[in-house]
C-alpha cells in the first residue's frame, strides 16, 4: 500500500539513509520525470545518485534491498560532492543535474545542486 500511495520514495530514502558517507539522494530519470508530470509509460526501475564518499559494496546491498522490497530493480550511482557542485566535463552529472530530480534525502554536509 505505501509504494502505491507513495512511489518508491520512502522505501529509496530509508534504506539509503542507512549509509555512511552520503549526503545527498536523488531519484533522477524515468521516475523524476513521471513525479514532475512528463508524460510516459509508468516506470519499471528507479534511478537513484547519491553524493558522497559511500562504500561501493553499502551502495550495492542497498540497491538489492531495495529492489527486493518494491519488487523492480533499483540502480545507484554515486559521485563526489566536489563532481556534484562542479561536473566539469562529466556529461553523467551534466545530465543528471539537468533532468528531472526528486530528492529523496538531504543529510549532514550541505552541497549545492
Amino acid at each position: 500500500m505505501l509504494i502505491a500511495a507513495y512511489g518508491p520514495l520512502p522505501i529509496v530514502r530509508d534504506i539509503f539513509a542507512g549509509i555512511d558517507g552520503v549526503e545527498q539522494a536523488y531519484i533522477y530519470g524515468s521516475w523524476a520525470a513521471r513525479a514532475e508530470g512528463a508524460p510516459g509509460k509508468v516506470s519499471q526501475d528507479v534511478d537513484v545518485l547519491l553524493v558522497g564518499r559511500a562504500d561501493a559494496d553499502a551502495v550495492f546491498e542497498a540497491a538489492a534491498a531495495a529492489s527486493t522490497i518494491l519488487g523492480f530493480e533499483v540502480n545507484a550511482r554515486s559521485v563526489r560532492p566536489e563532481r556534484w557542485v562542479d561536473p566539469g566535463d562529466d556529461q553523467f552529472v551534466r545530465q543528471v543535474k539537468g533532468s528531472p530530480l526528486v530528492l529523496a534525502r538531504f543529510d549532514r554536509a550541505a552541497v549545492s545542486a
